[in-house]
Formats: C-alpha cells, sequence, structure tokens
C-alpha cells in the first residue's frame, strides 16, 4: 500500500491485512473518518465497492449529511473498510413539473430517506456511490477493481417430498462455499464445506485440492458458520444461481431461529417482477443471482438457465451426478457423494458470475447510474434512472420536482404505440425505416420533460397551466392531431389535450444526447459493457417517466411521447405509400415497406429515396430534427402476425423476431423444425421446389418420431417452476409430468401425438404465411410420394444380366 494512503490513517488508524483468510489484503479503519478522507482516496484512484449503512438506529439524516455510512474501497487487490459522514448534494433551485397539482412545491434528493437504502441512494446521487466518480452528475463510470468472487450453494433433503421440489423450511444436508480457484487459478483454492448430520469418508479431489469439511448439530448452526465463513473470506460478491427465489429463502427459514444473523435476512424488491429473499453480509459483500441476472440482463445469450447448460457455453467443468437428494436425515448416511456435488455446483456459481462478467456489468451500471449496487443487482431500472436525472439536476444546481398530477394518475391508462397492422405472407425486396432512436430522439428533439409538458382535459384548461399561447388550431383539434407555434407544441389524446413548451434543450435532452455519445465512445473502445450499461439507461428512460410507482414519474411526458411517435409513424407510413409502396408492417418506431428490388442496390436506392421524401415531409415541423433513419435492406421478409417475422438479407443471413424458433417455451424438436422450415421457405428456390422439400422434411420428420429415432431431450420442454429449472412433456397416459433438469431424462415416455402437436403449431402459421396449405395436406402428399415409390419399386424389372 502507498505511504500516501496510510499517511491519511495516522497513529495506526488502519488495521492491514485485518481478514487474512480473503482472497484480498483487506484493510479496516479505526473509528470514524472525515468526509476529507473519503475525497482524498477517491481522488488517488481508489473506487468506492460499496456502501452500506451497519446501524440503521445510528445513522441520521442530518440538514446536508448521512452520518454513519461504512464505505468498501478498492484498488487492484487491496481493500479499505471505513465509516463516515457522507455530505448530501445541495441545490438553489428546482426544476418544477408544471403538471403537478401545486408545481415546484415538492423538491427533495428522494423520497422517504428513513431507511438504508433511501439513504445509500441519496449518497450515491450526491457523488459517494458504487463505481462511481466523485461528484455529480453524468460521467464514465469508475474502474472495476481486480474482484473477489465467491460461489455459495445449498443442498436441501427431498426426503419429505419424494423426489419433489423441496421447500424452504425443508431440513439442509450441506453448504458448499467455494472461490473456485483449483480451476481457474485466480486466487488460492478456498473451499469450505458445512453438513448438519451423517458422515463422510476420505475422497480425491481434483487437482489436489484440500476442502475444509465442517459437521455441525442443527440448521440454524449450519447457517451461522456459512455466515461467518463469507465474513473471514470478506469477498466482494457472493454468487449464487437461483438464490433470491430458493438458496436464501431456505437460509432465510433456517436463520430466523438464529438470534445473532436473524436480521441480516429481508426481503427486497426485485425490479418489476415481484420480490426475492436478500443476505446482509459483512464488509459490503453483496449477493449476486446469475439465474437473475442472465434472465434480466442478457436473456437472449441463454438458450438454458439451468446451471449445467449456461456453464458449457464457457467450457466450464461440468457438473456432478448427486445421485439422490432424498436422503433420509440420520447419522448414519453417508454423504461423502453430496459433498463432492455441492462443492462442484459452488465452483461453477463463481465460474458462471466470473466467466460472464455479471459483477462488472453489475458494478458498472451502478456507477453510471449514480444508484446503489442493490438497484443495479436487482435492476431496479426505474430507480436507476431517476437516481442519474437527480443527480445531473444537481451538477445544475438544481433539484427535481417530485409533484404528482394526481388527476392523471387516477385516469386511465394512456395510448400506446401505433402499430400497423401485419399483411401476412412472404415478400421480396423489403426496407426497413425507423424514427432514429424514435422515443428517445423525441423526449429530447421535442424538448419533453417535466418543466415543460403540461396536460387538461380541454384547451381552456390547458391554457391556464401554460404562458405561451396556444395555436389557434387547438381548439378544433381531433384524437392524434398536433398543432405548434413557435413557442408550444400541442398534442390531442384520446383523455387529454398536452403542452409541451419550446424553450432550448431540457435537462433530459442533455441526458440522452450525452448516454448516447458515451455509448458510441465506449462501443469505439470495444468496451462492451460500459457501453451495455449506458444502454439500459438510454432505453429506460421512457419507461421510468411512464411508471405510476416511479420515484419521477410523468404520464403526461409519456403520453406525450407516444401521441409524437404515433403521428411521426403515421406519418412515414403515408409519405413510403405515396411514393407507390406498400407497408407490410409496421411497429411503436419502424416500418417494413415492400419495395420490390431484385439487388440490394435495388432497394438501398428507393430506400435513400423514401428517407429524403420522408425528411423533407417534415421541413418546417417540430419533428424536423428527428429524421428518417434506414435500418434495414432485406432480399426476403416472411410475417406472420404481430412481431412475428424473419428476414433473409443479401448475404442470405436469417433474422427471426418472435416466432417459434427463439421462443423459451417451445419443444426443442419444435423449435428445430420451425428453423428448418423457415430456412427452406426462405430459400432462392421456386415454389414448387420448396413445397416439395418442406413436404419431405415434415415426412421424415414424423416417421422418425413414430419410430422412436428422436432423442428424449428434443420432446420435452424446459421451464421454471418456483424458479428452479425443469422439464415439462405429457407422457403416455395423458399426465403432465415435470422433473428437476438436475434429475434428467433417463426414463421419459413422452406422448408422440402430443409432440406431433407442438410441432404443428410450430410450422402452422410460416407455412400459412408462405401459402403451402397446412401440415396435413403436406402429410397426405407425403404419403402419396411414399407410396409412389414403393409401387416403382415393386415393379421394376430386373436387368438382364444381373438375371
Amino acid at each position: 500500500m502507498e505511504v500516501s494512503v496510510l499517511d491519511l490513517f495516522p497513529n495506526g488508524g488502519l488495521k492491514t491485512n485485518a481478514y487474512p483468510f480473503s482472497d484480498l489484503n483487506v484493510h479496516v479503519a479505526k473509528g470514524k473518518v472525515t468526509t476529507s478522507v473519503v475525497d482524498q482516496l477517491m481522488d488517488a484512484g481508489w473506487t468506492i465497492m460499496a456502501t452500506w449503512i451497519e446501524d440503521e438506529a445510528r445513522s441520521t439524516v442530518l440538514d446536508d449529511y448521512i452520518t454513519d455510512v461504512s464505505i468498501r474501497f478498492g484498488m487492484d487487490d487491496e481493500r479499505i473498510i471505513l465509516v463516515a459522514d457522507l455530505p448530501l448534494a445541495m441545490a438553489m433551485d428546482v426544476v418544477a413539473n408544471i403538471d403537478a397539482d401545486i408545481p415546484g412545491d415538492n423538491p427533495m434528493i428522494i423520497t422517504g430517506m428513513k431507511n438504508s437504502i433511501s439513504k445509500l441512494r441519496a449518497a450515491s446521487i450526491s457523488g459517494y456511490g458504487p463505481y462511481a466518480t466523485r461528484g455529480v452528475g453524468l460521467k464514465k463510470p469508475a474502474n472495476v477493481p481486480k474482484l473477489s468472487i465467491i460461489g455459495l450453494d445449498i443442498e436441501v433433503s427431498t426426503i419429505v417430498r419424494g423426489d419433489g421440489m423441496p421447500l424452504p423450511h425443508d431440513p439442509l444436508i450441506s453448504i458448499s462455499i467455494s472461490n473456485g480457484g483449483w480451476y481457474d487459478k485466480e486466487f488460492v483454492d478456498k473451499c469450505y464445506l458445512i453438513y448438519t448430520f451423517g458422515f463422510h469418508t476420505e475422497t480425491e479431489w481434483e487437482n489436489g485440492r484440500h476442502p475444509t469439511i465442517v459437521k455441525v448439530d442443527t440448521d440454524e448452526d449450519a447457517v451461522r458458520t456459512a455466515y461467518e465463513i463469507l465474513d473471514m473470506l470478506s469477498p466482494d460478491f457472493v454468487s449464487i444461481h437461483n438464490g433470491f427465489n430458493f438458496d436464501l429463502r431456505s437460509i432465510g427459514c433456517k436463520a430466523a431461529t438464529e438470534p445473532t444473523i436473524e436480521h441480516t435476512i429481508e426481503e427486497r424488491r426485485l425490479g418489476n417482477v415481484g420480490v426475492g429473499v436478500f443476505w446482509s453480509l459483512t464488509n459490503g459483500s453483496m449477493i449476486i443471482d446469475t439465474m437473475y441476472t442472465a434472465d434480466k440482463v442478457s436473456r437472449s445469450d441463454w438458450d438454458s438457465f439451468a446451471l449445467d447448460k449456461m456453464c458449457r457455453r464457457f467450457d466450464l467443468p461440468p457438473k456432478l451426478d448427486s445421485g439422490t437428494m432424498r436422503i433420509t436425515i440420520s447419522d448414519e448416511a453417508d454423504l461423502t457423494k453430496i459433498l463432492v456435488y455441492n462443492a462442484r455446483d459452488s465452483d461453477m456459481h463463481a465460474w458462471l458470475a466470473k466467466n460472464g462478467k455479471m459483477c462488472e456489468r453489475i458494478a458498472l451500471l451502478a456507477g453510471t447510474s449514480r444508484s446503489t449496487l442493490w438497484d443495479s443487482v436487482a435492476n431496479n431500472t426505474g430507480v436507476m434512472t431517476f437516481c442519474l436525472m437527480q443527480s445531473v439536476a444537481l451538477s445544475n444546481g438544481e433539484m427535481l420536482d417530485l409533484g404528482r398530477n394526481t388527476m392523471n394518475l387516477e385516469d386511465q391508462k394512456f395510448e400506446g404505440g401505433y402499430v400497423v397492422a401485419p399483411r401476412p405472407g412472404c415478400y421480396k425486396g423489403v426496407i426497413m425505416i425507423d424514427g432514429n432512436s424514435l422515443y428517445g430522439s423525441l423526449m429530447s428533439k421535442l424538448q419533453i420533460f417535466i418543466d415543460r409538458c403540461a396536460s387538461a382535459k380541454n384547451p381552456t384548461a390547458l391554457q391556464a397551466k401554460v404562458d405561451p399561447a396556444l395555436p389557434e388550431s387547438a381548439h378544433t383539434m381531433v384524437v392524434g392531431d398536433v398543432v405548434w407555434n413557435e413557442h408550444v407544441i400541442v398534442m390531442r389524446t384520446k383523455r387529454s389535450y398536452i403542452a409541451v413548451v419550446q424553450g432550448g434543450p431540457t435537462m433530459l435532452s442533455e441526458i440522452i444526447e450525452n448516454l448516447i455519445s458515451l455509448r458510441a465512445s465506449a462501443k469505439k473502445n470495444r468496451d462492451d459493457v460500459t457501453a451495455w450499461a449506458f444502454k439500459v439507461l438510454l432505453v429506460s428512460i421512457y419507461g421510468a417517466m411512464g411508471s405510476k410507482h416511479g420515484i419521477l414519474a410523468s404520464e403526461t411526458c409519456a403520453e406525450a411521447t407516444t401521441c409524437a411517435a404515433r403521428y411521426f409513424l403515421r406519418n412515414m407510413i403515408g409519405v413510403t405509400e405515396g411514393e407507390g409502396n406498400k407497408v407490410i408492417y409496421g411497429d411503436t418506431d419502424s416500418i417494413f415497406a415492400w419495395v420490390k428490388g431484385v439487388t440490394e442496390s435495388d432497394c438501398m436506392d428507393e430506400a435513400e429515396r423514401l428517407k429524403k421524401a420522408i425528411d423533407t415531409s417534415m421541413v418546417g415541423t417540430p419533428f424536423e430534427q428527428i429524421g428518417a433513419d434506414i435500418k434495414g435492406n432485406y432480399k426476403m421478409i416472411l410475417i406472420t402476425a404481430r412481431k412475428k417475422y424473419t428476414v433473409v438479407d443479401w448475404k442470405d443471413e436469417m433474422e427471426t423476431k418472435g416466432m417459434t424458433p427463439v421462443k423459451k417455451d417451445t419443444l426443442p424438436i419444435a423449435r428445430y423444425a420451425a428453423s428448418k422450415v423457415l430456412s427452406m421457405v426462405m430459400s432462392d428456390n421456386d415454389y414448387s421446389k420448396t413445397r416439395t422439400t418442406v413436404t419431405l422434411f415434415l415426412g421424415k420428420l414424423f416417421t422418425a418420431l413414430q419410430n422412436d429415432d428422436l432423442p428424449a431431450h428434443t420432446q420435452v420442454t424446459e421451464t421454471k417452476i418456483n424458479c428452479q429449472p425443469h422439464y415439462k412433456y405429457r407422457a403416455t397416459n395423458g399426465e403432465r409430468v415435470s422433473v428437476l433438469v438436475d434429475t434428467g431424462l433417463n426414463s421419459v415416455e413422452v406422448h408422440k401425438g402430443w409432440v406431433m402437436e407442438r410441432i404443428t403449431g410450430a410450422v402452422k402459421t410460416i407455412l400459412e404465411a408462405a401459402d403451402m396449405g397446412t401440415v396435413r395436406g403436406l402429410m397426405f402428399s407425403y404419403n402419396a410420394i411414399v407410396k409412389q415409390k414403393a409401387v416403382k419399386s415393386r415393379n421394376k424389372t430386373p436387368a438382364a444380366d444381373s438375371v
């Protein structure tokens, strides 16, 4: 450690290497330090990695300070843990919500600063947040030091459930804690196994590893021991697969009767999907759930959320066979195999987080949004967007007005984006045109924000809310109209009139433009994780403004944006069809135009002509700066329904959106069939040859199914039950069956008729859109072909030389 840092803690004020069993060099400050020490550490390149409040009763909010905030600093593999009072950013002016019941009457840094989460959000907004640079406003996130990531896994006996899904209060078998170091060599291997009954025998471990194995008396002892081990290791992150809804619920049940740690377990909100159980660990160690993170952050990257299948993507050592979890709670039970299995699972929890860069994603998202680490872990995008807006406002010496328009909040929902009814079919020579990041551009260029938007039931009431005179035509508007003058834009929706006062870029305009710029810079530098963090915030702004339950919610702003997008899209459609092209589909911000180009250059020439025509039609309107953008040039497109289409570009590469092949609840064999049929339909072959190819493929596939030539795993679907990956299928007796993925498919007997129905359903709309009839009709043709071949084979006369 540098001497200059030690100088900040004179007279032995820093206990060095306080946690010798940790993978990191963890130092702990003695007593509370001053804000100056915190500032100097941040200026010297130390990164705040976590903030938390150890004693809720002691920490208070003064006029301009939050007292007793614990901070975990990091640089390389060094950590400093300290406690300080953190200053709150102050403002001299208010960004007033002119549509609130009392505009400008409710400015505050954040609502309800009585619990630790709100206090920590206020500290982050004020410039003292995880992975953020010091100060307020939108900036590049701070560096992520070398991380210590520990995997944790529990095993629960299913003896009381048969082989069914265990419940949180069922008895523990064991808990494993591992850094996976024996394989990835990032740190010296550390593995701890805690079990509650039975015995274990000597076993040979991988690469000579020697886990520490501890037997305790009760489940409560096991959980307390795990807590103490995690405190001893003091990692940055503890990774658990499906932790929020399984492992931590079980741990929480056992901790409830253990007085030393029962206060560390609580339920917390997870984004917009409900709640999960969280475990508050010591020293700022943060729990992450790799299943939840993968599901919410990069779902398209994963074919399955089963641990083994996710780890295969990174060629990691495989999951082991545990035998059965149906173990009698007895000291005569041999747990050797279970303990080895448990250790491997905790290894995989650590490896998956490391290889998927999940902790880095969470860290950088917290840093860019000026929010807490928990908000990033939980994917609370609405909260993160608010924290960023408030921090930017404070950088301008202002504070956001959190007042509401209760009239709109009690009204019906506002109308969504404009959708062109799809025209199912197969089209050649198609282009895609959109509004150039339409929703963000509209909010930026039309100056839509709380200090510019007001709504009312009629134009007279609306005029009373804004200073500029409304256009005279505002009194004769019909639903969907947008009118304007130099000073104000007026829109009419199904439920209100909305005015957007013009006066130069808003604070939100600057945020959007800066996010776009920072994201482009990160992509240019190939910093994909940082670019992803900026994108998450960029696409979350519209949703955060439109949420009734958001901290800074303005349905008026969201409704104005949606109304403007509908107007823009209708104009694009009008211009496109006025130029002699047919719009075959459009959805909220883009349209597909059938231009019938024979070559790529033909389509692009028409696309450029259409773009110019659309841009010209917007000259002299508030939409002039939005502009159209060419997003796709396709050799062919197959449309089956809304949000369901497949395109083939001029390099013959196919991309599918919303259709059966990419759905998670589809049988693998049905997904395979649909993908194959799609590729056949989208080929360059003529109609007759294509129909014959599809007929032969489906006929052979159904024949293989009837002859039991298809693997079992292709005939079952994978889903989550109680947040655990399960296989689901219909058995030959007609019953619907679900089994844990970990149990396997050793004795599966799937109902063939059910599988045929699922395959038929997967290809049905594709065949209809390609005008190829029904599966029944194609199978009739296939049977005729087979019979014809059989007849020809029987009637064939042997050659003379063969006789």
